[in-house]
């Protein structure tokens, strides 16, 4: 388990403060979440599984890594946390949402 003092511009970071939002880790997990956006809403379940686990990898790769904050650190999660978070972006789950609205009526 990875401890981080201070998160890089790369790390994509957990929570749900303003200061997480406008982190430019989580801008770019947006900018990649967006470009594969059309690919991701036709795709059936283990290609989405795919997409998300790519995501991550992209993450890793530019040398980001996926932060939660814990007793005033930030720690690393698991690369199955990190996809879960990708899978659960809400322009992914927009897709989703609407099927389940639509099928509520």
């Amino acid at each position: 388990m990875r401890k981080i003092q201070t998160p890089s511009q790369k790390d994509v970071l957990f929570g749900r403060k303003k200061v997480v939002f406008l982190h430019a880790g989580n801008l770019l997990l947006r900018a990649l979440v967006t470009d594969r956006l059309s690919e991701y809403e036709a795709a059936q379940y283990s290609e989405k599984q795919h997409i998300s686990y790519d995501i991550v990898r992209t993450v890793h790769e530019q040398g980001g890594f996926f932060l939660k904050e814990e007793d005033s650190w930030w720690i690393e999660v698991d690369r199955d946390t990190a996809r879960t978070k990708v899978r659960n972006h809400p322009s992914f789950r927009r897709e989703e949402l609407l099927t389940e609205i639509q099928e509520r009526r």
